[in-house]
């Protein structure tokens, strides 16, 4: 891989991967099955006997082996040249998104959870406008990265309005009953 701003390198030796600083030393021993990390974040995740754990940029393990999957998302800076203002992150956009089990949670930059009843039956990762669709008890609604609800959970269906631009986009749709609400739009998201 290449060096990110928080110094490290995913690095690959005979199979194993671990992560190495600009030095060249072993910063999380080149020892696992699997690294990752994105361009925004200082955090990096290690999966080991297919679980993933968060270790900080010092090597620091922050949590135990026990997320099924990491989300990354799209870090948008509209301020920025088309083929510049994009970036991958796990936190940047508001929280990250992890499953754990069967539940899907958000977690903070401290791998704390991002608010309460923070356990969810599926959940996409925060947007570029800072929202994410969350499903529990089969309603869906959309939630901001502070917990508070920008949609109840009252709708039987809430899904990006263009798919092909799902993380670029204010719009949604929407089925509460048998009235389906195309272009649901958002104001005031950024």
């Amino acid at each position: 891989d290449c060096f990110r701003a928080n110094g490290l390198c995913a690095v690959t030796q005979n199979g194993k991967s671990g992560f190495i600083d600009k030095s060249g030393k072993e910063i999380i021993p080149i020892i696992y099955p699997d690294v990752n990390q994105q361009m925004r974040d200082d955090n990096v995740i290690v999966k080991n006997n297919g679980k993933w754990a968060f270790f900080n940029s010092k090597g620091k393990q922050l949590t135990d082996f026990v997320y099924d999957d990491v989300f990354r998302t799209d870090y948008l800076n509209f301020s920025k040249g088309v083929f510049g203002r994009s970036e991958s992150t796990y936190f940047k956009n508001g929280a990250v998104l992890v499953k754990k089990g069967k539940d899907y949670e958000f977690l903070n930059e401290n791998i704390q959870p991002a608010f309460p009843n923070n356990k969810f039956d599926s959940a996409t990762v925060f947007d570029a406008y800072q929202n994410a669709i969350i499903k529990k008890n089969g309603r869906y609604g959309i939630i901001k990265p502070d917990g508070k609800f920008k949609v109840d959970l009252e709708y039987d269906f809430i899904e990006p309005y263009d798919s092909n631009h799902g993380n670029y986009s204010e719009y949604y749709n929407a089925r509460k009953g048998k009235i389906l609400r195309c272009g649901l739009f958002l104001p005031g998201s950024l």
